[in-house]
């Protein structure tokens, strides 16, 4: 490193002496020249560090390939025991109340899609009796829920043609 300073230096010098002004005197632009060498070489001796190690991080390489599979950790602590929960759930579709022993969730009236429309539900739904409409303006597109009614011509049940079919 010092030999390379010394021959910038002996360079510098000799350059300087060979370009001169009319006036004699060293050129201004040549000794802008040699200072930025110098300062070059002491910055690049700065920043090469012992050998090469010390030197300003370079920029990230290539990413590698991805390493083996780690050894499977200890089984963490059992949690707590979460809330009881399950059980069977039943709809009892045309009728307000349950069966003694069960356990009334909700009631309200079946729905579903319409029986000539295509894109709707296969099974039945128990919808609230006092739905919250979030939106009543919706695309064409969307698939529309209907509630049920009894259509009953006949007389097999009567008052009960034209209402809706209850669930519970």
């Amino acid at each position: 490193m010092q030999v390379l300073a010394l021959t910038v230096l002996l360079v510098a010098a000799t350059i300087s002496t060979a370009v001169t002004n009319e006036g004699g005197s060293p050129s201004l632009i040549t000794e802008e020249k040699v200072n930025d060498t110098l300062v070059r070489s002491v910055y690049l001796q700065i920043l090469r560090g012992r050998d090469g190690r010390d030197g300003v991080p370079g920029r990230d390489g290539v990413k590698g390939e991805r390493g083996d599979k780690g050894e499977k950790g200890e089984t963490g602590t059992r949690g707590d025991t979460g809330p009881k929960s399950g059980g069977v759930v039943y709809t009892h579709w045309g009728r307000k109340s349950c069966p003694t022993g069960a356990q009334l969730l909700y009631e309200g009236i079946a729905g579903g899609s319409d029986h000539a429309k295509s894109g709707g539900g296969a099974n039945y739904v128990c919808l609230p009796k006092v739905p919250q409409y979030m939106s009543t303006n919706v695309p064409a597109y969307y698939s529309y829920m209907y509630g049920s009614e009894y259509e009953l011509g006949n007389g097999i049940w009567p008052g009960k043609h034209n209402h809706n079919v209850p669930c519970a």
